[in-house]
Formats: C-alpha cells, sequence, structure tokens
C-alpha cells in the first residue's frame, strides 16, 4: 500500500518513513536506510527519520554513523528520549562509556518512569566496579514495577556481578516467580548457584534455560562445564557437540573439549581441539589462552608465548593474561619481561597469593631481596595454603611464627638463594 502511495505522490516524506518502518520489521535494514534517507531529503526537519536510520545504521555494526544520526535527531528534537537511549547503547559498542552513562541520564531525566534507561547506565555502572550507583539503578527500577518480574531480574543480574550470590539468587527467584518465564534469569541463577558450590543446582538450571530457549549454544557449553566437573564425561562431551550442531562456529565448545583431553593428558589432541575454536572464532581468546597453557605443559614456550601476546591483543584489561604471559616469558629466561608482567597484573587489581609469589620469585632471581621478601609476605597473607606449599623449604619450618619471623627467614632464604646462583654462575 505505501508502495503504491509514493508511486501516486512521490513527494511524501511519511509514506518513505512509514515503509522505512515495516522494512526495518521486516528485518531489511538497508532498504529501510534507503527509505529514511529518502525522507530525509524531501523533509531534512524529520527528527524521527533520523533516529530510526540511526538504530537501522547500528543493526548493521555501523555505530559511527548511527550515533551521528542520533546527534541530527536530538538536534532537531532535544526531547526525544529514545534518540538519548539508542545513542548512548551505541556510544557503550564503541566503549565510550562517560557518553553512554550520560545519555542514560538524560533519558531518565525525561522520562523518570523509564525503566530501560535505568537498566542501561546500572549495567554500566557494574561494568565500571560502581556497586553503589548501579545497585540504585537497579532498586529504583524495582520500586517502580514492583510486579515486574524484569526489575528483579535485572537486579539479580546486579548483585550477580557485585559478587553478593545470595542476594542474586532471592531476586531471581522472585523473577522466575512473577514471570513471564526467562532463559536469562535461570542462567545467572545457574552462575550464581554455581559460585557457592551448588553445581547440581546449576546444571538444573541451565537445563531448565535450553527447555526456554533450546538453541542457544552458550548454554549448552556452560552445562557441560559442569558435567565434566561432576564427572560426567559422556553428557559433557554431548553438550559441547550439541552447542556445535545449533553454532559450528562455537569456539567455547571446543574450548570445552580441549580442557577435556587436557585433563585426560591428551596434550596433542587438546592442541587441536583449541586449534579448531581459533579457526571457527578468531576473537575467542579463550583457546587462545588454554591453548598457549597446553603449549608450556609440552615446552613449547615460544609457540605459547605468541598465544599470549594475542591473549592481550584481544583482552588487554584481562590482568590472568598479564600474570599467565609472565609465567611464559619466565620460562624463556626473560625475568625483566615478566616482572613488568607480574606487576602490570597486580596494578591492574588482580591481588592474589600466585601473583604476588611469582613476582617475589623473580625479585628474587633479580636480586632484589627486599622486594621479594615483601612479595613473599603478601602470598603469606593473602594465601597462606598457596603460600605454605609453594615457598622455598627455610621458610616452611617457621611457618606457623610470625610474620617478622618468616620476613627474616624469607630475607635469609633468598640471600643464600643469591649465593648459590652467583656459584653456579661461576661454576
Amino acid at each position: 500500500m505505501l508502495t503504491e502511495l509514493i508511486r501516486q505522490q512521490p513527494a511524501n516524506d511519511l509514506a518513505y518513513f512509514w515503509r522505512a518502518i515495516c522494512r526495518s520489521d521486516a528485518k531489511d535494514l538497508r532498504g529501510s536506510i534507503a527509505d529514511n534517507t529518502k525522507a530525509i531529503q524531501l523533509n531534512p526537519k524529520l527528527a524521527a527519520a533520523y533516529s530510526n536510520r540511526g538504530a537501522d545504521l547500528s543493526g548493521l555494526k555501523n555505530d559511527k554513523a548511527a550515533i551521528a544520526d542520533y546527534t541530527r535527531a536530538i538536534g532537531l528534537e532535544p526531547s526525544y528520549r529514545d534518540s538519548y537511549y539508542n545513542r548512548a547503547i551505541s556510544r557503550n559498542i564503541l566503549e565510550d562509556t562517560a557518553g553512554a552513562i550520560t545519555d542514560y541520564t538524560k533519558a531518565i531525566e525525561i522520562d523518570p518512569k523509564f525503566a530501560n534507561g535505568y537498566w542501561g547506565r546500572a549495567a554500566l555502572y557494574v561494568d565500571c566496579n560502581n556497586r553503589e550507583k548501579a545497585m540504585a539503578d537497579y532498586n529504583h527500577m524495582v520500586a517502580l514495577y514492583p510486579q515486574d518480574g524484569h526489575s528483579y531480574g535485572h537486579r539479580g543480574y546486579g548483585h550477580l556481578m557485585s559478587g553478593d550470590n545470595h542476594a542474586a539468587i532471592a531476586d531471581l527467584n522472585n523473577a522466575i516467580k512473577i514471570g513471564p518465564p526467562s532463559d536469562a534469569c535461570y542462567i545467572h541463577r545457574a552462575r550464581s548457584r554455581e559460585n557457592l558450590g551448588d553445581l547440581r543446582g546449576a546444571v538444573a538450571d541451565y537445563t531448565q534455560a535450553m527447555l526456554l530457549e533450546p538453541r542457544v549454544s552458550s548454554t549448552y557449553c556452560q552445562r557441560g562445564e559442569l558435567l565434566n566437573k561432576l564427572g560426567d564425561k559422556t553428557g559433557a562431551l554431548a553438550d559441547f557437540n550439541w552447542a556445535l550442531v545449533i553454532d559450528p562456529h562455537c569456539a567455547a565448545a571446543y574450548d570445552g573439549k580441549g580442557m577435556m583431553k587436557s585433563r585426560a593428558g591428551d596434550r596433542t589432541g587438546a592442541v587441536k581441539e583449541f586449534t579448531k575454536g581459533i579457526d571457527a572464532d578468531p576473537e575467542y581468546e579463550m583457546c587462545f589462552a588454554d591453548r598457549a597453557y597446553e603449549k608450556m605443559r609440552i615446552n613449547e614456550n615460544r609457540s605459547a608465548l605468541v598465544d599470549f601476546e594475542r591473549v592481550i591483543r584481544l583482552r588487554p584489561n584481562w590482568p590472568k593474561a598479564y600474570l599467565a604471559r609472565g609465567f611464559c616469558r619466565r620460562r624463556l629466561g626473560d625475568r625483566l619481561g615478566a616482572l613488568r608482567d607480574y606487576d602490570r597484573c597486580i596494578l591492574m587489581g588482580h591481588r592474589t597469593g600466585v601473583s604476588f609469589y611469582n613476582r617475589a620469585v623473580c625479585r628474587s632471581e633479580l636480586g632484589d631481596p627486599n622486594g621479594a621478601a615483601s612479595d613473599f609476605k603478601e602470598a603469606c597473607r593473602l594465601d597462606p595454603e598457596y603460600a605454605k606449599s609453594s615457598l622455598p623449604g627455610p621458610i616452611k619450618v617457621g611457618f606457623a611464627a610470625t610474620i617478622e619471623e618468616i620476613t627474616k627467614a624469607l630475607e635469609s632464604a633468598i640471600t643464600e638463594i643469591r649465593k648459590s646462583l652467583v656459584r653456579a654462575v661461576k661454576h
């Protein structure tokens, strides 16, 4: 009907505008963009056409152009809530977190009851580790819509990401009870249960999520990992294989199969599975990381280092990637490079017994006994069991002693290590 109207009235901007909406609903995004462009040519002040074209451009992963269109729409109609909301989504995709938060805030100012605005802003606060502001937004959603299961579902996710698994389960229980049923609620509750050690409860939740959405490959991968931990190798392998039936490019499934082979001691088979995952999705960093660890186990350290470099390029803000590359560099004799990686890992907030212990070893080998003693001491404080099993022999003897006595023992041990190193070099 609209096409016939356009044939009769070729200068009718609204006919193109409405046909664009029909095309967008029918997933013909390029056709929708063409119609919105024509509508704008006929009426350059049609703000909604810019906003809708921006949404289509974002759907085609051209978020820079989408932001330009949303900005034009806002300039023409600054009180249109959805232009700010959609621009926030595109800014977030382009990692402009501050800009996205500003846009979500503006959308909320225009419509204080806009649930999606609170939800979007809260999710960004979670990503920024600003738990207080995130929970304030989630709480506001629940206060506005106490009978809406989505409000509790979103707040449950916030609790999960903030590490409060008990609160997450309580909210997700409410979300499931109120409805409508959502696979996301079951998946988030499964993760919370897993974090609390209830692996069988997590498996049950992943199974329920599959019943609601049976063609999501990641759910099969997550259940497969848990079944493997529970000793059900057959079930785990079946889940990974089903994930690949649903999505042949599911790198996580290849990664899961590789980990099964690794635990069975099949190093060559594990490397092959991780490589298949990389071929399926070259952007999936875990296959590179796990392949690198497997290569280190068979002393292919230089090849492992190449994989760790790729992990860091794909995920530069992951502290464990620097810790792993530090292991590899130290194996290759690059102690300064390893020390830089351990420094970066700790500065990024990964303050664990493992990270401090390994930096201590590097510092002792580089002739920094005071720095090594300080790091060994911190390793003891953060993770006594790991430190007790890993520290040099002379220190273990006095492990029950005070921190001051341990520090003295550490300094003495490091001095002996340095002397033995000097003797070895002379020899």
